[in-house]
Order: C-alpha cells, then structure tokens, then sequence
C-alpha cells in the first residue's frame, strides 16, 4: 500500500497511478516527486509504447486484485498510455435486441476510444472502478486538494449551450441556482455571453469557474475550437491561454470534445496513434490550467434538438451533475452516471438505432484530468 498521505492528499488514497518509466517524472510520480514519495505500490509502471492497450491493461488488473482500489488514474497521453479503439455496439450488446446498424449509419462507424480496460478488475470488458486520464501534467502542487473550494450556494456556475439545444436548460437547473443557460448565438440583445466582452466566447475569467456545462459543436479533425449553432465560435484557444489557475469542473457535451488524439479511433484500428497538444487541443489546453476534471465524449455524441426530449445522451448528462451535487468526485460521478444510464435509459421496442447512440454514449465518456 501507499505510505501515509498527507494533508493536503488525503483524497489521493485509495488512487492506482499508471505511466510508463519514461513519464513518470513529469508527473510527480518519482521518488522525489510531489506524490511519488508517499504512493508507493499505488503506482504500475507500465513498458513503453505497449504492443496493445490489452497489454497495459493486464498489467493494471495485477493491481487491482486489492478491494481498497477505488479508481484509476492514467498518468500520459494514448501516445504513453494506450488507449482502446472499440467499436461501442460490439460490446454489452442485448442479445435480446436485434443486430445493431451498419457501420455507415454512424460518423464513426459506432468506434470509440475508451480507457474502461484500466478499471476492468475482473477481465469481464466492463468498467468496474471510476478511471481518469491526466494527459498532460498538472504544475507543481495541482495534485493538492483545493483549500477554496467554495461552500455549499457559493459555487460558481456557467452554463453556455448552442441555442438549438433547448433540452439542456432543465439539465442546467440542477446546478445552476435558477439562473439561465448563455446561447451561442445570442437570442437577445445586449446578451453578454462571456466576462472577456464578446457575444459568444467565453473568457477567462468564465472559464475559472467552479463547474460549467457546456453544449456545443466540435469536431473530429481538429480540436479547437467549440462552436454554437451557424458555425459561431464560442470557445477557443486565443481565451483559454494566459496566466489563470482553476480548480474547477467543466462538461462538455460536444462532439469528439475530448478526444485526445489527432483522429477519431476509427481511423487508428491497428495504426500509430498521434497525440494532440495544448495548442491544439481546448481540452488539453484547460487541463494545463489546472482543471480537476473535463468530461466528454471521444466520439460524435447524440443529443436530442427538442426542448422537451429527455432521450440520447441527455440523461447522462443530468446524472452526472445529480451525482456532483451530492458530492461525489467527477471520475466517481461519471462511473455512476454511466452505470445508472447503462440501467435506466429507456430503450422501448429496443430500437436498434436509440440502443446504438445509447451504447456509444455509454463508451465514449470520458473523464480528463485527476478527477478526484
């Protein structure tokens, strides 16, 4: 086990760190290092550039024989840390459901990469511990717990959203204090959708933020920036740079939002993976600011444009910030949100196409960051 935590690190127990021995420094992993002097057997090295993520990943599962695991942190890009190409609708498909769609009904072809082999204890190809990816490392002492985590009612919360995609106003309610989501575009006149002044990017000072709930359009070719309905840009990375630290939690509802390669995976089955960087990639770009968290989606993500349409991806999403507001940790809140979606989205008639979009929903989540 690890040796003593502390303060100041006491929400890293019970944490598997894996990296490779080439990056663990950068990390704060060795002996020296910001959390490499008290981690001890809570930290599996990894061989460099693994022949497969199954390789890595049985490496891990050694680990996780102990029950006082509770999650799993990969310390390195898909470049240091493979992660898994997986076609979603090939894995818990129902067998009682008929087959899935053709591959070309889908901008992927249903693949996804996922990272739910590091926490697969039991070797059955499902997540059974929360897992987070740190692919960049964080500064020195970013690994502390924040001292100004605010109180309950005194969080800071944001929410912008392409304006097509209504739906997300009553997820926002579950955190955002009654007040309304921002639209990209802007519906009203003299809406300010960002303290930076423009109408429609988020600045900084947004963006440092205790959570934000972000509804938007990406793509899988390029990383930067999020865009809102007409192609309007609402985030990029000429705001995210500068001099600014948070601690904070942000969702993003976008498509290939986190996608931290430089392909979606379906192109890359069996290929070299090419990793992006914080210049060009919003999410990496975040995450050298300091964010605990950027969950997202690793593929094309379906959410409905009726206001009044509860289906696709939007359950996850109120999940995931119901499990937040109750406390739990981002990577935690994800692994439940994703396990009582898994259970509770509604699948009537078991139509092959809402079980498809269900099921990559369900694969291509992802939590970036510690997330603890």
């Amino acid at each position: 086990m690890g040796s003593a935590y502390p303060a100041g690190y006491k929400h890293l127990e019970g944490l598997l760190f894996v990296t490779t021995e080439d990056a663990r420094s950068g990390f704060g992993m060795d002996a020296g290092g910001e959390v490499g002097a008290f981690v001890g057997d809570r930290l599996c090295i990894v061989p460099g550039k693994p022949t497969t993520v199954q390789d890595a990943a049985s490496l891990v599962r050694q680990k996780l024989t102990d029950d006082s695991i509770k999650g799993v942190v990969i310390l390195g890009d898909y470049e240091i840390v493979p992660s898994w190409a997986m076609v979603s609708t090939s894995n818990q498909w129902p067998e009682t459901c008929p087959n899935p769609p053709t591959v070309g009904f889908d901008k992927d072809s249903w693949w996804v990469w996922s990272d739910d082999l590091y926490s697969d204890r039991n070797n059955v190809r499902m997540p059974e511990i929360p897992v987070s990816r740190m692919p960049v490392p964080y500064r020195d002492g970013w690994f502390r717990a924040d001292p100004a985590t605010p109180a309950a009612g005194s969080t800071v919360t944001i929410g912008l959203r392409s304006k097509e995609f209504a739906f997300a106003d009553s997820v926002y309610q579950l955190i955002g204090q009654g007040e309304a989501m921002w639209n990209s575009p802007p519906t009203a006149a003299g809406q300010a959708a960002g303290a930076s002044g423009a109408l429609t990017i988020l600045g900084p000072g947004d963006l440092e933020a205790d959570q934000l709930y972000l509804v938007l359009h990406g793509r899988a070719d390029v990383g930067t920036p999020f865009r809102g309905e007409g192609a309007v840009v609402a985030v990029n990375l000429a705001v995210v740079g500068g001099d600014w630290h948070s601690q904070g939690l942000i969702f993003a509802a976008v498509c290939w939002g986190v996608l931290t390669a430089n392909s979606a995976a379906s192109s890359h089955e069996g290929a070299v993976v090419n990793a992006r960087t914080p210049d060009t990639s919003i999410a990496l770009a975040l995450l050298g600011h300091g964010m605990n968290a950027m969950v997202g989606f690793t593929a094309l993500h379906y959410i409905p444009n009726d206001p009044t349409d509860a289906s696709l991806g939007s359950p996850l999403h109120a999940y995931f910030w119901q499990h937040i507001t109750n406390g739990a940790p981002p990577a935690l809140a994800l692994f439940q949100a994703r396990i009582r979606y898994l259970n509770e989205v509604p699948m009537t008639g078991c139509d092959p196409s809402l079980m498809a979009k269900a099921m990559k929903t369900f694969w291509s989540a992802t939590c970036l960051g510690l997330g603890w």
